[in-house]
This record gives structure tokens, sequence and C-alpha cells, in this order.
């Protein structure tokens, strides 16, 4: 049995997509799932899409904003390139 079985999600090529899920973890990802036993289920109806990686990728980054403004380029790209060396 899943905790979670998320199903008829679309993904972004219009195929159909269910997800199931055990303990937090993905334990499935297939066009169907046969065993549909699950203490939520959540059917999409193939009307909302699901993908891996969703990302929020908005930032505050101006130079007219001194209140707001990282600089990208010393707390992103430079920070990370360091952290892995």
């Amino acid at each position: 049995m899943f905790d979670i079985l998320i199903k008829n999600a679309k993904t972004v090529d219009g195929n159909n997509l269910c997800v199931a899920i055990k303990q937090g973890k993905i334990v499935a990802v297939a066009p169907s799932i046969q065993n549909e036993k699950a203490e939520k289920i959540v059917d999409l109806k193939s009307k909302r899409f699901i993908s891996a990686g969703w990302i929020d990728n908005h930032v505050h980054c101006d130079n007219d904003m001194p209140i707001y403004y990282d600089s990208p380029d010393e707390i992103g790209i430079k920070k990370r390139c360091y952290d892995n060396n």
C-alpha cells in the first residue's frame, strides 16, 4: 500500500504519468500503476502537469535597489566554484 498515489498527471510532452509515494519517498513512476491501494489518491485527471524539479528561478538583483541587491556572481557562480574546490 502506498501513502500517496498521484494519478493521471500530465507530462510536458502530453503523456499521462502516475507517481506512488511511500514514507516520503517516490517508489514508483509509470504511465499507470496497477496497485492503486493508497491512503490518499490524487487524481489530476490529465489537467495538471507533473515533472521533476520545478524551480522558482526569480531573484532580487537590481543595482538600483541597494536594500535588496545581491551580486549574483559573488553569491552564486563564484561561491559555487569555491565550494567545489
